[in-house]
């Protein structure tokens, strides 16, 4: 399985997220829109330093969200994830 890394701050998602859905729903009706996530294909991973001497990473694994997006007004549309802490895979034994 191929992961994708995106350094962006959800800011910067919320702003990719919007942009691409004006892209998507430009040649239709200006109506809100419901996307959910697509489990088998949706990853979220984080990374963090240690001790600025190496690099972390995790990935969560069971998560769910939806995009609701308002071609009409951009800035009413919202993201929803929901992300289970017990999910939480770093690749090493406990």
């Amino acid at each position: 399985m191929r992961r994708l890394r995106l350094p962006m701050s959800i800011g910067q998602l919320v702003l990719a997220v919007t942009i691409l859905a004006t892209t998507w729903s430009a040649s239709s009706v200006a109506q809100m829109a419901i996307y959910r996530f697509d489990k088998e294909y949706t990853a979220i991973s984080f990374s963090w330093s240690h001790l600025g001497l190496s690099r972390q990473s995790a990935r969560l694994t069971s998560i769910d969200g939806r995009v609701h997006f308002d071609p009409m007004t951009p800035e009413l549309s919202t993201i929803d994830v929901t992300m289970k802490a017990a999910s939480i895979w770093t690749g090493v034994p406990e």
